[in-house]
């Protein structure tokens, strides 16, 4: 958490050859969202559409080889 923007960012790595599921589940958390950016064998820190928190969680297909950024909203 960045105490000056209070904006949370997770990083995620998939370092197998195939997609995987991600769940994250966030603790005394109330963000709304986070958009997540990708670099991967075809992307480089390419924005991907917000990902929303529903009940102190989200979703996420990361890319296979891929890093994930995900900054809040």
């Amino acid at each position: 958490r960045d105490t000056s923007s209070s904006r949370v960012v997770i990083v995620a790595l998939n370092t197998a050859s195939s997609l995987r599921n991600l769940t994250i589940r966030l603790e005394n958390g109330s963000m709304n969202g986070f958009i997540p950016y990708t670099t991967s064998a075809s992307k480089n820190c390419e924005q991907g559409d917000q990902v929303n928190v529903i009940d102190g969680m989200f979703k996420y297909t990361l890319e296979p080889l891929s890093i994930t950024t995900f900054v809040s909203e």
